[in-house]
């Protein structure tokens, strides 16, 4: 099914020539339509056809570029687009208005102790692990100039200094520790 024949379909409840009946909760089927009629055993036959299946639901993006929906696995789909075709189905949304945005909300501006692989937050009891494969898409939208992400979700930003996060971890390595001031955002994606 083309993207325009599943728009006609929501606008008109109608595929071609079959009408598709309301079954409750915005799902709609169009009634069998029989293609082929196959012999089989002892005389019988089997009817092969197409039913229709149109089912009306919501979509959601954690950080406007990927899609979550009860209506199938969307893991594939990239919101901005508007479509995804999956095996069995093809699904649909507006996509005006989706923006990418920071994944991350902020919780505290606090003093932390940096390491090579931790950072350290007496201020609020806990210790993280610096995730070892950072990329710049992690903190895409995010305005910031250095941060790392934690391997348990974290996003640390860390304020007033100039150098990227190489350089930070190379002056770790020479043991040119300071204490430095940081901003902890949360992960907000949906799950």
């Amino acid at each position: 099914m083309t993207k325009m024949e599943c728009e006609n379909a929501v606008d008109h409840h109608q595929v071609g020539n079959q009408t598709l009946i309301s079954k409750g909760n915005g799902i709609f089927h169009s009634l069998p339509s029989v293609t082929k009629i196959e012999p089989w055993i002892k005389g019988g036959q089997c009817d092969e056809g197409t039913v229709y299946s149109l089912e009306v639901g919501e979509i959601a993006t954690p950080d406007g570029e990927k899609v979550i929906s009860p209506l199938g696995d969307t893991s594939g789909c990239q919101a901005p687009k508007g479509q995804c075709e999956l095996t069995d189905a093809l699904i649909l949304w507006i996509s005006d208005g989706i923006t990418k945005f920071c994944k991350y909300s902020k919780v505290q501006t606090t003093e932390a102790y940096i390491t090579k692989t931790k950072i350290a937050i007496p201020s609020l009891q806990m210790a993280l692990e610096i995730k070892q494969n950072q990329n710049d898409t992690q903190i895409e939208n995010c305005s910031l100039r250095m941060a790392v992400i934690t391997n348990n979700g974290f996003m640390i930003s860390i304020r007033d200094y100039r150098q990227s996060l190489s350089e930070l971890i190379d002056s770790v390595e020479k043991k040119q520790r300071r204490r430095r001031s940081l901003t902890l955002k949360e992960d907000q994606r949906v799950y």
